[in-house]
């Protein structure tokens, strides 16, 4: 079994949350226990549903423009993630820098991403950049189920 342990200011959006969604007998930690289990799943399956939508050079591109998106404790910031691939194009080059022969199809591809997906994606940046170094390329995107 694994423990945690968290607080949430009443008036926050997840102390809201949670308040709107207890009732008698099922209290916070049960409704939080719950919808974590919820989410991880929402995010299986989306992420289930990337796989093989980008190549193992392309995933790297986009670890490199979600880095510090995938830091950060914002969710709702995550929508943004297709603008600051788009950025991350226009100002550092990154197709080329990923060797990303269709730029454009690329850019089109990570537009078409629905707000799930986006999240998915983002998670599992977040992950592979913890990996040890000879954990990733292509080995650690199909460990994360996305190649």
């Amino acid at each position: 079994m694994i423990r945690v342990g968290s607080a949430f200011l009443p008036d926050s959006f997840a102390g809201r949350s949670l308040r709107e969604r207890t009732r008698k007998g099922y209290g916070p930690t049960a409704v939080a226990s719950r919808d974590l289990e919820r989410y991880y799943a929402l995010l299986a399956e989306a992420r289930r549903r990337l796989r093989g939508r980008f190549g193992a050079n392309e995933l790297e591109a986009l670890a490199f423009a979600l880095q510090s998106m995938a830091e950060i404790e914002h969710p709702q910031l995550f929508v943004l993630a297709p603008e600051s691939v788009e950025e991350s194009v226009r100002y550092e080059e990154l197709c080329a820098a990923g060797g990303i022969e269709d730029c454009a199809d690329f850019l089109q591809r990570v537009r078409s991403l629905g707000v799930g997906e986006l999240w998915a994606l983002i998670d599992a940046v977040g992950i592979y950049l913890h990996l040890p170094d000879e954990e990733r390329g292509a080995a650690g995107w199909k460990r994360l189920g996305l190649l």
